[in-house]
């Protein structure tokens, strides 16, 4: 797709390094704690971006993208499911198999 996040138009990477002019995101609080300033704050994003996702994270990532769900906690889900009116949790397909004698 792209080298790295700095050339993804959707990515909100742009903005958050100050590569746009009038940063529109909001300051998030995770964000404000990776740092004393907005220097240190910079370094430190750039550091973790940079670090990418473990093999057991990409692979939770792709095994949920590969069955179309969703990866948030119980919050996030909850309100989606809100917002579309539909239920998106995971659940197994299907009624329990009948004995049959």
């Amino acid at each position: 797709m792209v080298r790295g996040p700095r050339q993804y138009k959707w990515s909100s990477y742009r903005e958050r390094v100050g590569a746009n002019e009038g940063c529109a995101l909001d300051k998030h609080v995770e964000l404000q704690r990776m740092g004393r300033n907005s220097v240190e704050r910079l370094a430190a994003y750039k550091e973790f971006v940079q670090a990418g996702v473990s093999a057991d994270e990409l692979a939770f990532l792709n095994e949920a993208w590969s069955r179309n769900q969703l990866t948030g906690n119980g919050r996030f889900v909850d309100e989606i499911e809100r917002r579309v009116g539909l239920r998106v949790e995971h659940r197994r397909p299907g009624r329990p198999r009948m004995e049959i004698d």
